[in-house]
């Protein structure tokens, strides 16, 4: 049970994902899942300046529980295991 569980909260999170990048041009913008750079962890996107220092706007924050918090919270500490959904502009843009 507990493997069927956790392959309908990947199916669950997958939808959620796909439902936030509707809106976007496929050639206007590359979209990544990046793990929180080592300088980031332990403060919120606003404090780590995230966009500017990483060159990417964050989606998503995907936790380590499965869970996809979207818009993020951008007073929310970022964690080592937290995954990141980023769109940053296509090269040539």
């Amino acid at each position: 049970m507990l493997q069927e569980h956790e392959g309908l909260a990947a199916i669950d999170q997958e939808s959620r994902i796909e439902q936030l990048l509707i809106g976007l041009p496929p050639s206007a913008a590359v979209i990544d899942r990046v793990n929180v750079p080592a300088d980031a962890v332990g403060r919120s996107l606003r404090d780590s300046d995230f966009r500017r220092r990483h060159g990417g706007q964050v989606l998503a924050i995907l936790t380590s529980a499965g869970e996809v918090q979207a818009p993020p919270d951008p007073a929310r500490e970022l964690r080592p295991d937290d995954v990141l959904l980023i769109v940053r502009e296509s090269p040539g843009k």
